[in-house]
């Protein structure tokens, strides 16, 4: 079981958690794969973001995840952020 503040990740829960993906390639689509998975979120708790069009699109349609362009919106009423991107762009994505 891992904690991250008031998640827990490891065991099944009763009620799902808002999670945020800022960026939503390989890794990013493996850990959304993982958690719904093993039920740890339902599809309308998890928010990908991607600056990708097609790469959002393949995300909704293939685990009916909510999509955005925009990492603000992703990130609005999460509980959880998962930052899954390479660290080149970090210093871009935080200025966004």
């Amino acid at each position: 079981m891992v904690r991250i503040g008031r998640a827990i990740f490891g065991e099944r829960r009763s009620s799902t958690m808002q999670i945020a993906f800022i960026g939503s390639g390989a890794m990013g689509e493996a850990m959304i794969r993982g958690i719904l998975d093993r039920g740890m979120a339902k599809v309308g708790d998890i928010v990908a973001s991607d600056i990708s069009a097609e790469r959002r699109s393949y995300l909704s349609q293939r685990y009916e995840v909510i999509t955005v362009s925009d990492n603000r919106s992703a990130i609005e009423k999460a509980e959880v952020i998962v930052l899954a991107i390479k660290p080149v762009v970090l210093p871009e994505v935080m200025r966004n």
